[in-house]
């Protein structure tokens, strides 16, 4: 009986220093939490105040405006007849690309080193010469007015660009899609056994780049891909190699087929051989999309969050950023991609400009699309064509 009741005291003791403990943490805990320090909701000076260069303007991409108006100059030139509808098929001369057409260096340096006068603002113009058979880039300027244009290609490239240089445009690419529905309805029978796609299921093409293997040369390989999310890594194993080398599309030509592994020298010697029972068929079979991106189950829960626990560190200024000690101007270029400019330290200039200037990616495949592509960047569009 005694010794029930001494374990009865032990228990009740027990519990209440679980409780205490408890409590103590408790209060511990919130003494603790008062004591943590706070985000600041202002931005800390960390040092001297921010300091803007406003001739930082002399490398800031072209306006809205100034597009505008470089397009509307061109497409006025006396003697000239430019247009600049995106669909515009390739025998006509049409205005592709316009950039930013940087000052000379040494202008640019004694504006900015030496309060010179600021370098005329200028706008580059690709227009491909449909009629002439030839791309030219032209200088556009002055801006925000311009008044007079002039060519440089032989300047930049030390000869004359060929117009099968010129990547296919969306003009091009209409009449590539029509021509090749065009050729491909003498085997709809086979298109629809060996991958389901018929004259309503509009297939995707993926081409490769460049267009050849020799300069001169514009011969694409067209691979039939299923027109859905990712349709790139979708092929269904036919290709087809088309000359549109002319500017005339009723003059372009099919070269090669490839079926299943099998090379044929036209639309109608595969259709010959598949009646005939001469060529080993694909036969359909419907594959799940596993190149979707969308998530299979609906997130949840908060994204990740992102906070300045001094402030901000950094202020930008049309373009012109500082950061801390650094400060540099930027851009974005339609040939050379990211690109900073005046980048320096402290006040220092350690780099004028900063941007890339060649870049290759070389695929490899069993089929010739993507065996031929190499896709390469250097100073500028061209070199991937040339």
């Amino acid at each position: 009986m005694v010794s029930k009741t001494i374990s009865n005291v032990l228990k009740g003791i027990l519990v209440l220093v679980v409780v205490a403990s408890l409590i103590g943490n408790c209060v511990l805990i919130w003494l603790n939490t008062r004591r943590t320090p706070k985000c600041p909701a202002r931005q800390v000076n960390l040092g001297q105040p921010v300091v803007h260069d406003e001739r930082s303007a002399v490398f800031a991409d072209l306006s809205v405006e100034e597009f505008h108006q470089v397009s509307d100059y061109m497409t006025k030139i006396p003697g000239m007849s430019i247009s600049t509808d995106p669909l515009s098929p390739p025998s006509v001369d049409y205005l592709y690309m316009i950039d930013l057409s940087l000052p000379k260096k040494l202008d640019v340096l004694n504006h900015l080193d030496t309060n010179g006068p600021k370098p005329a603002r200028e706008a580059t113009a690709v227009v491909f010469h449909g009629m002439n058979n030839n791309i030219s880039e032209y200088v556009v300027g002055p801006l925000p007015n311009p008044t007079y244009h002039y060519d440089v290609s032989l300047e930049r490239y030390g000869r004359e660009i060929p117009l099968t240089a010129r990547p296919v445009s969306a003009g091009e690419y209409i009449l590539i899609i029509k021509f090749l529905q065009h050729v491909l309805k003498p085997i709809s029978t086979l298109l629809l056994d060996s991958f389901g796609i018929d004259a309503s299921a509009n297939p995707a093409y993926y081409q490769n780049m460049p267009s050849g293997v020799k300069s001169g040369d514009r011969q694409t390989w067209f691979s039939l891909c299923r027109n859905e999310e990712g349709f790139y890594i979708h092929p269904v194993g036919f290709e087809i190699l088309c000359d549109h080398k002319s500017t005339d599309n009723m003059s372009w030509l099919v070269i090669k087929v490839l079926y299943n592994g099998q090379y044929f020298d036209s639309i109608l010697d595969l259709k010959k051989q598949y009646e005939a029972g001469t060529v080993p068929k694909i036969i359909y079979k419907a594959v799940p999309n596993y190149a979707s991106l969308k998530p299979r189950n609906k997130p949840t829960g908060v994204g990740p969050q992102q906070f300045y626990a001094q402030g901000e560190r950094f202020s930008i200024k049309n373009n012109h950023i500082v950061y801390l000690d650094w400060s540099f101007a930027f851009g974005m270029s339609p040939l050379q991609g990211m690109r900073v400019f005046d980048v320096r330290f402290r006040g220092e200039r350690i780099i004028y400009e900063l941007s890339v200037q060649e870049a290759m990616s070389v695929y490899g495949s069993v089929t010739p699309n993507l065996m031929l592509t190499k896709y390469r960047r250097q100073l500028g569009y061209w070199s991937v064509c040339l």
